[in-house]
């Protein structure tokens, strides 16, 4: 898959797991959105060509979601303030 359907991919991916408290498929998704970020970022593991923000450090045995938002430069255990709730 090209580079650029891959990180298509990907964001969308991202932003469909936002809702992923109302979607059985959510896990799958994550899993698929995992595997082809893990390799994006094997080639580039210093931020794959700026498409990634600086690698999150999750644990390994983690939820895939939190596994792809931590590759992807994004804090699993971030909350929005209550002001914009």
């Amino acid at each position: 898959m090209r580079p650029v359907v891959q990180l298509a991919v990907v964001r969308t991916v991202h932003h469909l797991s936002e809702f992923a408290f109302v979607a059985d498929f959510a896990e799958h998704l994550h899993d698929t959105a995992l595997g082809l970020v893990q390799s994006a970022v094997a080639r580039d593991p210093q931020g794959s060509d700026g498409r990634f923000g600086p690698l999150v450090i999750v644990p390994a045995g983690g939820p895939p979601l939190d596994r792809l938002l931590g590759l992807t430069g994004h804090d699993p255990a971030w909350l929005a303030p209550a002001a914009l709730i």
